[in-house]
């Protein structure tokens, strides 16, 4: 069986409000979309094969690139 990666999510809970959460966990809230963004990816360098996946507030959805952060 192979693992399959954990999925990162930044939700557009509100206009200005952008919210970090796994599946099920829901783990802090940012006033930026860019600290949201940054956020999880520092939290996805530690995991095995992430999805970072972007939510619209009008419903749309897309996928983050993971590429590699620049120290």
């Amino acid at each position: 069986m192979t693992p399959m990666g954990v999925r990162l999510h930044v939700r557009e809970t509100e206009p200005g409000r952008w919210t970090c959460s796994t599946a099920h966990l829901r783990i802090d809230e940012h006033r930026r979309l860019v600290d949201a963004v940054a956020h999880l990816r520092a939290e996805a360098a530690a995991l095995h094969e992430p999805e970072l996946w972007l939510h619209l507030a009008d419903g749309t959805s897309e996928r983050i690139a993971m590429v590699p952060l620049v120290p």
